[in-house]
């Protein structure tokens, strides 16, 4: 095979016509992945649809032979996203399908921790309802119930306290639930951590 000269020219020429037909055909869809399939250029359908809220589309691939549990670049899952989201309909319609609630993402962030940290009382109660162990720890040490505190969500704080949530552990730095509520001003979520029995 001639590799100098005019015939590596002409190989170089058609190698570069087969990549400008690859990249037109993937924006074409031509060439785009199966469903449900991660690439460079598209997360799983099934954490897409979770925070879109896209019910209707979410049930008939859950009807297909679906990883519920699959993960994206950033390792959420379709139950994170929806939990992030406050998408109550989507959580029930995923753990009723499989989903686990002990998946954490890649910031260590399982959903419970992400419902209480966005102050979605009613997810965390459903993933509590769930089985998920109310007082998981991220990879700093933080519960559920200090990043309620810590964001001033007193709603979200009373379900964690109702379930039974532990108000004694302490962060890797040693730091408490009831240092965590101070830093987020709320004199009510401090008063009700002190009723649970919370100390400095």
């Amino acid at each position: 095979m001639d590799f100098t000269g005019t015939g590596l020219i002409t190989r170089i020429a058609i190698l570069r016509r087969a990549a400008a037909a690859a990249v037109v055909a993937v924006v074409a869809g031509q060439a785009g992945p199966a469903a449900g399939q991660t690439t460079m250029f598209q997360e799983p359908e099934i954490v897409v649809l979770a925070e879109q809220g896209n019910l209707e589309r979410m049930r008939a691939l859950l009807s297909e032979d679906t990883n519920v549990n699959r993960q994206d670049s950033k390792g959420r899952t379709a139950l994170i996203m929806a939990s992030i989201g406050g998408r109550i309909d989507m959580v029930e319609m995923l753990l009723a399908a499989g989903a686990r609630p002990d998946i954490a993402d890649q910031s260590s962030y399982e959903p419970l921790a992400w419902a209480a940290d966005r102050g979605q009382a009613d997810i965390a109660r459903v993933l509590i309802e769930a089985g998920t162990d109310v007082d998981s720890q991220n990879r700093h040490g933080q519960t559920p119930l200090m990043l309620a505190a810590s964001n001033g969500h007193l709603r979200t704080v009373r379900v964690l306290l109702d379930a039974g949530a532990d108000v004694s552990i302490l962060d890797y730095t040693g730091r408490g639930v009831l240092s965590w509520a101070r830093g987020g001003r709320n004199r009510q979520i401090e008063q009700e951590l002190e009723r649970a029995g919370a100390t400095d």
